[in-house]
């Protein structure tokens, strides 16, 4: 009996209408690996590889079974498929840990494209998703994907002084901006938030690209997608980075975005 894998998926596009993110946001997150990307793969036989650990010793398992569904893709692949747009592949990693999923040997590589990237439901459990199109805003086109999270973002817009933050730190609010930040921004922020309770509020940029597992080498490439993000996130010129202070002096939570874990 072939595996078979509900297709309850999101393209990029509809995610970055639910969470009113930009589409870069989303695919730094997909590039450094903190959000799973699958693709459909059609029923074919493939082999299963698992690593196991004994003592010093590595042993593989191999076995082989027929396979139709969705498979995760590697986060190096992610980066190499922006790159070139469409490329083949043959292996991808299991959901579960030291496994591998590669195609039996003669059977060609799978061609895919960025438009074959799909988020899964599951895979966005612990986001906050609002239901697609909302004010009945229609998402046409990737090109045009910008002009209508600004119009969002223009709906969204909340009175001064107002302060509130999830659990993740994914939706915060300072001010008059309302910040929707991918999973690699939100660990950033976080840091700089528990931080900013201590005796030591400022954190240097390479401590904060290191614990949240960037890619890059600079803050400012982090926070691209997020043009407000330096009235929430203050540095000097040494590489240091704190969260404003009035959001710690003045913070007065009404409501948190997101039920607590």
């Amino acid at each position: 009996m072939p595996h078979h894998a509900s297709r309850i998926s999101y393209t990029l596009n509809e995610i970055a209408t639910m969470r009113s993110m930009s589409k870069q946001a989303i695919i730094d997150d997909m590039m450094h690996g903190q959000l799973k990307v699958h693709i459909w793969l059609p029923m074919m036989v493939v082999e299963h590889f698992k690593e196991h650990h004994i003592g010093d010793k590595v042993l593989f398992e191999r076995s082989e079974d027929t396979y139709e569904g969705y498979v995760r893709v590697y986060a190096k692949d992610i980066r190499k498929l922006f790159r070139l747009r469409k490329m083949a592949l043959r292996s991808f990693p299991c959901e579960e840990d030291n496994c591998e999923i590669v195609l039996k040997r003669g059977t060609p590589d799978i061609m895919i494209s960025r438009s074959d990237l799909v988020i899964l439901k599951e895979s966005l459990s612990h986001l906050k998703l609002t239901p697609p199109n909302p004010k009945g805003l229609r998402v046409k086109s990737i090109q045009k994907l910008d002009d209508v999270l600004q119009t969002l973002y223009k709906q969204n817009r909340r009175p001064a002084h107002i302060i509130t933050y999830d659990t993740h730190f994914q939706n915060v609010t300072f001010g008059e901006y309302i910040y929707s930040f991918g999973i690699l921004q939100a660990s950033i922020v976080k840091q700089l938030f528990q931080a900013s309770s201590s005796n030591s509020p400022k954190i240097h940029f390479k401590l904060l690209l290191e614990k949240s597992g960037a890619q890059s080498m600079v803050i400012r490439d982090v926070f691209k997608s997020q043009p407000n993000w330096k009235y929430l996130i203050c540095h000097d010129n040494r590489g240091y980075y704190w969260l404003h202070p009035d959001f710690m002096n003045e913070m007065t939570v009404e409501q948190s975005m997101a039920a607590s874990v």
